[in-house]
């Protein structure tokens, strides 16, 4: 009936609201659009775009953007871990080595004094 068909519409319109006002917010600065995307993104159109998700891969300059800085940034936490593990095993190597002249210099010091 016309109640039923007015609801509709209302609901229909109502959602295109949303997707104008998700449309005007993504609308600024790479940066600002995932932000907004993470923060406050329609969960309908997100749905509705992991539904609709495809594995190829568009090779704009965002996506070459997005995928050189996740990159760089792996390679920088790689790079920090390793340097990390190095330095540990530096540090207990020389404390293992601090320990062997010591223990060096204590008997050379008790042979000295037995004769």
């Amino acid at each position: 009936s016309y109640r039923e068909e007015g609801k509709a519409i209302a609901s229909m319109y109502a959602r295109k609201l949303r997707f104008e006002l998700d449309k005007l917010a993504i609308n600024g600065g790479y940066f600002r659009n995932v932000l907004h995307l993470i923060r406050d993104g329609n969960q309908e159109l997100l749905q509705e775009t992991m539904d609709q998700y495809t594995y190829s891969v568009p090779l704009n300059q965002d996506a070459i953007i997005s995928g050189t800085a996740l990159s760089i940034l792996m390679i920088m936490l790689v790079e920090l871990l390793f340097g990390l593990v190095a330095l540990l095993i530096r540090l207990m190597l020389s404390s293992t080595k601090k320990i062997t002249l010591q223990s060096q210099v204590d008997s050379v010091e008790k042979t000295d004094t037995v004769t």
